[in-house]
């Protein structure tokens, strides 16, 4: 009985330490919106314009957990949502260098990239190539290469067009490649997968495995997929004809793969 009681007690003194460590966090987020919000607000202005509002704006609290399960508590970056033409971006506002961050260029610029590529645009199933929140400035892929920022485009494509036309190709002879692979700071890596028929939900899945590194095709091999009766092979459950992978990480290794 006393352990049970000793182990409730420890437990209620942990809970009370981890409540008082968020309070004090939340007070100093509190404390970081008043004193820097005036000027995440005029970065805002000074970027865009005016006329745009920021909402949402707030400073949240984040958490940390150890390897001990203790958990520290502390104020983190101001954060909010501004609308531009229509759409919403989100902006960041780092109180120590006195910038803003958003991605309200991010779309476009890894747009430059995808549009760049030689492979047939209007059989495309599915596209993506997520990058990160920038530099309000950086509105451009030469800016963004030469800023120094450190990106890897992440290009993935679903699409009915057959790949094998293209395991020969010279990826490095397109300007936009060229410019990425010679940059201190950024690099990219393409996967194009062919489905032997058309399907927004097949694409859709694949592009979500590939995103968080489930599929990969970079052996040359058919890789597998764990699916609710084990694992099975990719080609198999998504119905694919071929995939084109391209890996610029030392010089240009572009790997085919045949069902």
């Amino acid at each position: 009985m006393k352990r049970i009681i000793s182990s409730v007690l420890a437990a209620l003194c942990v809970l009370s330490l981890a409540s008082c460590g968020y309070s004090d966090a939340r007070k100093k987020a509190e404390e970081k919106m008043e004193k820097y919000g005036p000027a995440f607000e005029q970065a805002v202005r000074d970027a865009y314009g005016d006329d745009v509002e920021i909402r949402g704006m707030r400073s949240s609290v984040d958490g940390y957990t150890d390897g001990a399960f203790q958990t520290s508590f502390s104020a983190g970056a101001l954060t909010g949502r501004i609308k531009l033409d229509g759409k919403t971006y989100k902006v960041q506002y780092n109180d120590l260098s006195h910038t803003l961050y958003d991605n309200v260029h991010s779309d476009a610029i890894a747009g430059e990239v995808i549009d760049s590529l030689p492979f047939d645009a209007s059989k495309y199933i599915k596209k993506s190539c997520p990058l990160p929140m920038l530099e309000s400035d950086i509105d451009s892929l030469s800016k963004l290469v030469s800023s120094g920022t450190g990106v890897r485009f992440k290009v993935a494509i679903v699409t009915t067009e057959d790949m094998s036309s293209y395991k020969d190709k010279d990826f490095l002879a397109i300007p936009k490649i060229k410019e990425i692979t010679e940059s201190d700071s950024c690099n990219i890596c393409i996967t194009v997968a062919c489905l032997e028929r058309r399907s927004a939900a097949q694409a859709k899945s694949l592009l979500n495995a590939i995103a968080i590194g489930n599929v990969h095709f970079s052996s040359g091999t058919h890789p597998n997929i764990s699916t609710r009766k084990g694992p099975k092979d990719v080609f198999e459950e998504y119905d694919l004809k071929n995939v084109l992978y391209i890996d610029f990480a030392n010089g240009q290794n572009v790997v085919f793969t045949g069902a």
